[in-house]
């Protein structure tokens, strides 16, 4: 009989398969049922004569093998012979009480882990000749090394009551999307930057993590209609201070201000601007101090994900200020989406909304850049993914230097099920902005529904001191909790899923959709009961958007009425 016998069960076949022709491959003698062993004589006669004679007994775990009766029995025999067992983790889960007593003390091997698979083989004489799928490179190798890299540090809001950080925050960002328009830089999103917010640690040590040479730091005090911004351009490995200085004035004299800022910063890292980038400079999406001001407001709001409503009427007025103001039109269209998600896809007022102010921008410039990540939206919230991906691609052909313009069109990817261009959108916006945790979780959604464990376990080890950080300077953010949960589910720790899924638990009026999300950990980590309630919970409330799960995140329901409620509503090509 052979060396090696593999357990497993019928739904990993493909993993398993791929297992033993690498071990075949180093020259083992490898035995598996292929041949659906079913009967009970046919099981006894021959597996159990298999596993009494292999000297290495390989069970895949997994949740569809731990609830199999034959794995679990052929476990059973290989641990009552002393058979040498290597468990390999193919998926998270529970092991029941009887795999617990077989398998107790035993080192469990990731499918994903390829030194700990080499060194559990190599003590049985092999070596798995077949490397399992390659993770992600380091994303600052594949980053064009001709522009030069800037970090803009989060303003201080200086305000007397510290209570204009919308402002200081908003004006960080205008300053990017200002400095992005010139050839030769590259300026992180805020997004990275911001979790180095009040951070004590040196200039030089934020540069290295980002990958940056330079960096803008600065302050910004609003009281009434009075404003005081200081604004420092630093070489980061020196330390030096190259350019710094405060501007004064009222809020009609912001974009005065910016663009002096912006000329400046030019200035000081000794740039030539052609007359196109200077004209870029001067450009001003609005001439109206006040409605720039809600803009600002509305921003934060929106991208908080706290006041969606109040974001809404912040841009309504401003756009009745300024019926050309084009980024308000993009973010109110964003923003009506975002209630019509929250609505659970039943208000499609919400989505005419949407459409009609994304309209707006085509009507006013055909051309503007502000259209195309509202219309993708818009096209996949309606079913038409084909038009949203090709949204997408426009998208990241005029403003290929944001990562943002990546992440929507990895996300459109993913909606049609074109999960390795998904994969190689999200790690492009990684390769821009390393420093966005978000981008970490995306680029695990679109690996995990390729099996890939590699690129799942390289996002861990990159997005969680991310999270972490993240996490531990605004433990409200109820959304990077649930971000941290998947991406800890995704690569296989659960006690981690699990923490912050009852740190969720604990808030108070939860959408539907994340008594969803909560169901997923509570069924890996073996609570089926409250698992099934959390997501009946959700479906009684009246909860049928599930297109963005995946349907192994509730297979340990599999077969019940409640796990065919969620393939139906699974809209996956």
């Amino acid at each position: 009989m052979a060396d090696i016998f593999i357990s497993y069960s019928r739904k990993d076949s493909e993993q398993a398969l791929a297992l033993a022709d690498r071990l075949r491959s180093s020259g083992a003698d490898v035995w598996m049922d292929t041949a659906s062993l079913t009967a009970a004589e046919t099981w006894s006669a021959e597996i159990v004569s298999a596993i009494r004679s292999c000297h290495t007994f390989i069970v895949m775990l997994s949740p569809n093998s731990v609830t199999s009766k034959n794995v679990v029995k052929e476990v059973g025999l290989a641990s009552e012979r002393d058979k040498r067992i290597i468990p390999i983790v193919l998926e998270p889960c529970v092991l029941s009480d009887a795999m617990q007593y077989a398998l107790a003390g035993i080192h469990h091997v990731k499918i994903n882990d390829r030194d700990a698979l080499d060194r559990a083989l190599s003590k049985i004489g092999l070596v798995a000749t077949t490397p399992v799928a390659e993770a992600p490179s380091d994303p600052v190798s594949a980053f064009p090394d001709n522009l030069i890299r800037i970090a803009v540090l989060p303003f201080d809001d200086q305000s007397p009551a510290h209570d204009h950080e919308w402002f200081s925050d908003g004006l960080t960002d205008e300053l990017i999307l200002t400095l992005n328009k010139l050839d030769a830089l590259f300026v992180l999103d805020r997004k990275s930057s911001q979790l180095y917010k009040d951070a004590r640690i040196s200039v030089k040590q934020i540069a290295a993590e980002l990958n940056v040479r330079y960096i803008i730091s600065g302050a910004v005090r609003k009281a009434g209609q009075n404003i005081r911004v200081q604004v420092s351009l630093i070489e980061a490995t020196s330390g030096v201070t190259l350019w710094d200085e405060k501007f004064s004035g009222t809020m009609d004299d912001i974009f005065e201000i910016q663009e002096r800022t912006a000329f400046d910063i030019a200035e000081g890292l000794k740039l030539k601007l052609t007359p196109a980038e200077m004209l870029l400079l001067e450009e001003k999406t609005t001439t109206s101090s006040e409605a720039y001001r809600l803009l600002l407001q509305a921003r934060e709001k929106n991208n908080s994900f706290a006041d969606s409503a109040g974001a809404i009427e912040d841009l309504k007025h401003a756009i009745r200020i300024d019926p050309g103001f084009l980024p308000a039109y993009a973010i109110l269209s964003v923003a009506y989406a975002n209630e019509y998600r929250s609505s659970n896809r039943t208000n499609a007022t919400l989505l005419d909304l949407s459409k009609r102010a994304m309209d707006e921008i085509r009507q006013i410039d055909p051309n503007s850049p502000f259209y195309y990540g509202p219309c993708a939206n818009y096209y996949l919230n309606i079913g038409e993914r084909e038009l949203a991906l090709d949204m997408a691609n426009k998208l990241v052909e005029l403003r290929p230097k944001q990562f943002v313009s990546y992440a929507i069109l990895g996300f459109m990817q993913d909606s049609l099920g074109n999960y390795r261009e998904a994969m190689r959108a999200f790690q492009r916006a990684i390769e821009l902005d390393p420093a966005t945790a978000t981008n970490y979780v995306k680029l695990a959604t679109a690996a995990f529904r390729l099996g890939e464990m590699d690129a799942i376990e390289w996002c861990w080890e990159k997005g969680r001191p991310l999270y972490e950080r993240l996490i531990a300077a605004h433990p409200e953010r109820m959304w990077a909790k649930l971000e941290y949960l998947f991406l800890s589910l995704f690569a296989g720790y659960v006690d981690i899923a699990v923490e912050m899924a009852e740190s969720i638990e604990r808030l108070p009026d939860l959408p539907l959709e994340t008594h969803t999300q909560l169901a997923a950990v509570w069924m890996a980590n073996g609570q089926i009961e409250r698992g099934t309630k959390a997501l009946q919970y959700a479906i009684d409330g009246g909860y049928v958007a599930f297109e963005g799960m995946d349907r192994r995140l509730y297979r340990a329901i599999e077969g019940t009425p409640l796990y065919q409620f969620v393939l139906d509503h699974i809209v996956r090509p």
